[in-house]
């Protein structure tokens, strides 16, 4: 059994052994690959100033006047006005202020009548967005290796691409073993149960903007588990298999795997939930083995799956845990292995949720973060600082 901070680095060197191809696509259809050229603005951004706010763009000298209306600037509008004292230009929210204005007054802080405004309330602020205060012309605003979300498309957009060359993303298979399992929706019998880790493993990949290959559910027999896994290695660049990896009579994943030519990097890892996590790996191919339990197996999707991935496309994973106190105390009675609880954050600090283990589903259901407690750990108490990752 290897800890999971040596399983997680003998993933992404493994996954960073990947040779994607590149393609050029449309930046709207980007999100979910990863940049394989940097994003260079041509120009200053924004390339002119602009008022901030609807209002009037005035003369600061001018802040105590009463000033005539000039006229009316609107966004796109294209105009060389300038401002003479004792005048003011009404504007519109984004629209080009006149060269000589150096501040913009919100509508709602003056008086105005018969095409004149006073102004009641002095602004804090100059409420204009300078030209160039963005970024400078030729500045990098993504690099290379960033794994596109759509909080980037507007940034690619206004840097003036249409498109861009991406790395292409892996075909990523499914499966879930065991006999006892159905297919939600069909009718199982008093010891059946249904096929949860299929459609919550698919719609994890779809959270990456990856449309899973699901190849059903492999029942508890050698010959068809070694055909089914076969089947998925061979149309697939990485396949997902949850179940099947513990040391049970019928979990045969490991041995399937080992029949097939893989060499297992690691199937135990010190973590829990998670302890069968399994890697192997055949010839720019692999297989993770996720445990049954779906708790586990969506707790390990976040913590190995999601970065393996982005590494796999040649992105550059970021890890999105913080630190925050605890709100209330956290006990357990063994520390061998790491652990994550699923957590809530409540006026800043983290409170965990109800929560029976492992086979405990509900409880993701009601958490928005999970919670780490390091080896070593039996106690936790109330203040104590703890890091947390985004469920």
């Amino acid at each position: 059994m290897i800890s999971f901070e040596d399983a997680f680095t003998l993933s992404l060197k493994a996954a960073q052994k990947s040779s994607p191809g590149t393609l050029r696509i449309p930046i709207q259809q980007s999100p979910g690959y990863v940049l394989q050229e940097p994003v260079i603005t041509k120009q200053i951004l924004p390339p002119f100033s602009k008022a901030a706010v609807d209002g009037f763009a005035i003369l600061q000298t001018d802040i105590k006047k009463e000033l005539a209306i000039a006229g009316m600037i609107t966004a796109g509008q294209a105009h060389d006005f300038q401002i003479r004292t004792g005048e003011c230009y009404r504007i519109m929210t984004g629209a080009a202020i006149p060269k000589n204005a150096d501040i913009v007054v919100m509508q709602e802080d003056v008086d105005e009548k018969d095409g004149k405004i006073q102004i009641r309330k002095t602004p804090s602020k100059s409420n204009i967005i300078a030209e160039g205060e963005d970024a400078e012309a030729g500045k990098e605003l993504l690099l290379p290796k960033t794994f596109i979300r759509p909080k980037d498309i507007g940034i690619l957009a206004t840097a003036g691409y249409e498109s861009i060359i991406v790395n292409q993303k892996p075909a990523v298979g499914v499966l879930n073993t065991g006999s006892e399992l159905v297919e939600p929706g069909q009718q199982a019998n008093q010891f059946e149960i249904p096929n949860s880790n299929g459609p919550q493993t698919l719609a994890q990949l779809n959270q990456l903007s990856i449309d899973g290959n699901y190849g059903g559910i492999v029942p508890d027999d050698p010959e068809k588990t070694h055909e089914m896994i076969r089947q998925g290695v061979e149309k697939n660049d990485i396949l997902i298999i949850t179940g099947g990896v513990s040391e049970g009579e019928y979990d045969l994943v490991a041995r399937t795997l080992t029949n097939l030519g893989f060499e297992i990097l690691f199937d135990k890892v010190a973590i829990q939930p998670g302890k069968p996590t399994t890697l192997a790996v055949r010839d720019q191919k692999y297989v993770i083995g996720l445990p049954g339990n779906p708790v586990s197996s969506y707790v390990i999707f976040k913590l190995l799956v999601d970065p393996f991935i982005i590494t796999w496309m040649g992105g550059r994973w970021q890890n999105p845990a913080i630190t925050l106190p605890l709100g209330k105390p956290i006990n357990r009675k063994k520390s061998e292995r790491e652990k994550w609880v699923p957590v809530n954050l409540v006026n800043g600090t983290i409170v965990p949720v109800d929560y029976h283990g492992s086979a405990h589903i509900h409880s993701i259901s009601l958490a928005t973060h999970i919670m780490q407690i390091p080896v070593g750990t039996y106690e936790l108490k109330t203040g104590d600082l703890a890091f947390v990752r985004p469920l």
